[in-house]
């Protein structure tokens, strides 16, 4: 007996020495690069400041003190900003620079002021970041954080004049734009004034004509593209004349962008100019925007194109504006055309058919768009929603009430747009027993009603149903609503309920993001097969692994054969991966937003969300530079072969295969 004491004694004790000794090596030794590299993007997963993420950014190696700080700035909980702005004095200025970018990727806007504050002090080349960083924490009330920017444009640093412009790009203040016109215009460094043409043309300063006129003829599409957006805000003959000129450009964005611009004139010069546009024109992407922009000219020169349109073999896309097109322009005689394609045409086509009738806005035919609101498809139904409470107003509170019991998830969350665009506030009882059952309401419903609750609080703060509403967000079982609803009490009711927001739901463990980290040394690559032919894509794992990593899993489990590209918008993006093909279906879950400084250049690939956090399969391919999309939406490829094939791509195109390809492709 004694023996067998002493044997399970033994054992004991060399279990609890294993134990400890396994504590001590746990403890005291040095993890190594893919494993702190993983903690890192599981913090960022989780948001969540962890206590290794938060030891990663005293570690020695630069790259993974700069990685900490990016994921801090991710993440945005409420002390990071304190944090990051202490690592601008990082030895290393790679650190500085991570932190100052990820500082404004925070939401943290006090901390505009401290980093003009220390920019005083840094060197030039650490200043661009900094500058940037202030001016995406600068909201509309910091005046005075915009007007320390702007004393940076005479800066002798053309890198930082540069910066400048961006900073003063992203803060939204068009008080600046005279300022930046006087700098412009002597300006000598070409990427300054690339800088500057961008900002004056997406804020339509006029007074930059001269800048305008001299980038028309430049090289570079993407400056043609900026000049003719900036030419399209200014009165008179020339202005129109050298739109005219863009309309022949070799560039397809440049072009793009002119028929845009001509279509928001009304004068006989731009409406001759369109309507001889389209009588050349062969590319039905082009053929299309020129249609749609002659509707908001009311421009009826196009009617025989339109009819050619329908008679010919085109996408749906196409087919569906043309119809819309002669719904405007021929009324009643177009009816029997629509009723034709409503009756043959398939779920697109329905719901082109719908918008149609709407566009005729006559009440005779809102039996046919109440027969459309019946259709089997939820797109259908949505469209043809949108547009019977718009022409049969008498009956809007019974398209909503019916609307609210479709079985479809998008269909209700459009019924609480609704509710919302009418200021329906006798509603919000109805919205506050959806949100307080989550497992019966839809997880995008929830966050629509929380838009809509957050509306009617901007009328009435005291409003005691809307604030039941925010109530029920704040204690959502899900992550995304919850913070949906901080975000309200935060800018609504100046109240920080960001501690009651749980941390998100792990997409994937630690071990699992490790053995990622130690499989892509090198970033993967995907080939993307669609019906017009092949993209060839490098994944960025180094800037965006999380999203890389779904993006590989779902390629690997085919989810993508067979799926649309559902959106295109000439010289802007095409965009695909809705299993619905409506752009709001998903694979179930949601990824983190991982964004980073890497520029939207042409062919960059992002990923669609509906906010932040909220990615999940779809993505889109940028067919010209975007730089307002930098740091607000996951760039996580981009095109190295085939950007041809995606320029020719149109609705209705589909994806036959993703496959993920490591090393060389």
């Amino acid at each position: 007996m004694k023996r067998v004491l002493w044997s399970i004694l033994t054992v004991v004790v060399i279990a609890l020495f294993a134990v400890i000794g396994y504590y001590i090596y746990d403890v005291t030794r040095q993890p190594g690069r893919e494993e702190l590299l993983a903690e890192i993007s599981h913090a960022e997963d989780v948001r969540k400041v962890t206590p290794m993420l938060s030891q990663a950014l005293e570690h020695p190696d630069p790259e993974i003190r700069g990685q900490a700080a990016i994921g801090l700035g991710r993440i945005d909980a409420p002390d990071v900003g304190r944090m990051l702005l202490g690592m601008l004095t990082d030895s290393s200025e790679m650190v500085a620079r991570d932190a100052a970018f990820a500082l404004g990727l925070t939401e943290q806007h006090q901390y505009a002021d401290d980093l003009l504050d220390v920019a005083i002090d840094l060197p030039a080349t650490l200043l661009p970041p900094v500058i940037e960083a202030a001016g995406r924490l600068a909201d509309t009330g910091q005046s005075d954080v915009v007007s320390q920017l702007t004393t940076f444009l005479s800066h002798p640093a053309p890198q930082v004049r540069a910066a400048t412009c961006r900073a003063l790009f992203f803060a939204g203040d068009r008080s600046v734009s005279s300022a930046v016109v006087e700098m412009a215009v002597p300006e000598t460094d070409r990427q300054v004034r690339l800088e500057a043409l961008y900002l004056l043309a997406r804020f339509q300063e006029a007074a930059a004509e001269q800048l305008y006129v001299f980038f028309l003829a430049d090289p570079d599409p993407f400056a043609r593209q900026s000049a003719v957006r900036g030419l399209g805000h200014i009165e008179g003959e020339q202005a129109e004349h050298y739109l005219a000129i863009a309309l022949n450009d070799r560039d397809p964005s440049v072009v793009a962008r002119a028929i845009r611009e001509l279509g928001q004139r009304a004068s006989a010069r731009a409406r001759d100019q369109l309507a001889r546009k389209l009588g050349d024109e062969t590319d039905p992407r082009l053929i299309r925007l020129i249609l749609e922009s002659m509707i908001v000219q009311d421009n009826s020169a196009g009617v025989e194109v339109a009819h050619r349109v329908l008679a010919g073999d085109y996408e749906y896309g196409l087919i569906g504006t043309a119809l819309k097109y002669l719904a405007v322009f021929e009324k009643q005689r177009a009816i029997a055309l629509v009723d034709s394609v409503a009756h043959a045409g398939n779920s697109y086509l329905r719901a082109a058919c719908a918008e149609a009738y709407g566009q005729m806005q006559q009440s005779n035919l809102v039996p046919r768009m109440a027969v459309l609101f019946n259709d089997e498809d939820p797109l259908v139904r949505r469209a043809a929603f949108e547009n019977l409470t718009t022409i049969d107003a008498q009956n809007r509170r019974f398209y909503i009430d019916k609307a609210l019991n479709d079985p479809d998830f998008a269909v209700v969350a459009q019924a609480v747009e609704q509710i919302k665009t009418f200021a329906f506030d006798n509603y919000l009882t109805v919205l506050a027993t959806m949100m307080s059952m989550p497992a019966d309401t839809d997880i995008d419903v929830r966050r629509a009603i929380l838009e809509t609750a957050a509306f009617f609080l901007e009328q009435n703060a005291q409003d005691s149903t809307a604030l039941q509403i925010l109530i029920d967000g704040i204690m959502d079982p899900q992550y995304v609503v919850r913070r949906d609803a901080a975000d309200v009490y935060d800018r609504l009711l100046d109240e920080n309920r960001y501690k009651m927001v749980p941390p998100a739901p792990a997409l994937y463990s630690v071990g699992k993001i490790e053995n990622a980290y130690e499989k892509y040394q090198r970033n993967p690559f995907a080939e993307v097969v669609t019906t017009k032919g092949i993209i060839k894509l490098e994944l960025l794992f180094d800037a965006a692994p999380l999203t890389v990593m779904n993006f590989v899993e779902l390629a690997g489990e085919d989810f993508y054969r067979g799926l649309l590209f559902h959106r295109i918008i000439p010289g802007f993006v095409a965009q695909g991966g809705c299993p619905r093909g409506d752009g709001w279906g998903g694979p179930g879950y949601f990824v983190r937003s991982e964004h980073n400084d890497l520029p939207y250049e042409r062919g960059a690939v992002g990923m669609a969300t509906s906010g932040k956090d909220t990615g999940g399969s779809q993505f889109f391919i940028t067919l010209s530079p975007q730089p307002h999309l930098e740091a607000n939406y996951t760039l996580f490829a981009r095109v190295i072969e085939g950007m041809a094939v995606a320029e020719q791509l149109v609705e209705g195109d589909m994806i036959e295969s993703i496959t993920i390809v490591e090393g060389a492709i």
